[in-house]
């Protein structure tokens, strides 16, 4: 009982304090694709830091056009609703059987931050998810994977994944598809802001980096020029190196039998938010 109560306490601060933030601005970005409006914000607004402005590619507005439709609260109960799916399915597909995990997931500081922004985080776990399950599949991992990719530029390092480990195709499609998502529904809008957008992206990454804890913030924030793209290479580096010859990574997430015998080791239990690095870096050369 005292364990329910914790829990209901923490949903309703959450969502009381952080009141789908991030979901408005997806809201209102379907609400100008429809109204014709642009998409992107000033100069002063973006040196104002508020934040509260749209900075994804067209695709994604285009998205939230079918929730825009409705009142904002009937769209952000959807909406909710649909985040906390997207991590439980994403959880599945990567092998989690165990229900204290799922519990454990909806009680974990990042993600209830992220239900309560209402960000499109859990999306990009699916994302990452199917394109992990389905990693063999034509198409069918490597889409929802592009649209990831679109989302947040920073996933881009998983095509190389497919690479490393001899899917060509895999990478291709991948590709391919964030390239869609990006370009074609910007032809729609006639390309409107194209040439704002690098701008844009570069401002906002400046205010971020202020408030991020990212190992590339860290160094950069040293000064020391050329070598803050040293963590960026170390990594890539590592993946691969150790990324297996085709094949090799088809090693389950859980043993076979763990959801019959009993809970599966810890490290199952714990959801990895870039499901195919965590493959490579557990399987076997």
């Amino acid at each position: 009982v005292a364990a329910g109560a914790v829990a209901v306490l923490l949903w309703c601060r959450t969502f009381a304090g952080f009141r789908l933030f991030d979901f408005r601005i997806f809201w209102e970005a379907g609400n100008r694709v429809l109204d014709g409006q642009p998409l992107y914000p000033s100069s002063v607004a973006l040196h104002a830091n508020t934040r509260d402005y749209f900075v994804y590619p067209p695709g994604i507005a285009y998205l939230f056009v079918p929730l825009s439709l409705l009142p904002f609260a009937v769209a952000g109960v959807l909406y909710t609703i649909c985040s906390f799916a997207a991590l439980g399915v994403a959880l599945r597909l990567v092998g989690v059987r165990d229900l204290r995990c799922y519990l454990a997931l909806a009680l974990w500081t990042p993600v209830l931050q992220a239900y309560g922004l209402g960000s499109v985080e859990p999306f990009l776990a699916l994302g990452l998810a199917l394109g992990w399950r389905y990693r063999d599949r034509a198409w069918l991992g490597t889409v929802p994977l592009g649209v990831a990719v679109a989302a947040k530029l920073f996933l881009w390092p998983v095509a190389l994944w497919f690479l490393f480990t001899g899917r060509l195709r895999r990478a291709v499609e991948t590709t391919a598809a964030a390239l869609a998502v990006i370009f074609v529904p910007w032809a729609f809008l006639g390309f409107r802001d194209l040439t704002w957008y690098p701008p844009v992206l570069n401002l906002l990454l400046q205010h971020a980096r202020l408030t991020s804890w990212s190992t590339t913030s860290v160094v950069r924030s040293g000064n020391f020029g050329v070598a803050a793209v040293l963590p960026e290479a170390a990594s890539i580096a590592l993946v691969a190196r150790a990324a297996p010859r085709r094949g090799g990574d088809r090693r389950r997430v859980l043993p076979p039998r763990a959801s019959v015998r009993g809970p599966p080791p810890p490290p199952a239990c714990v959801p990895s938010p870039r499901p195919p690095a965590a493959a490579v870096a557990t399987a076997r050369p």
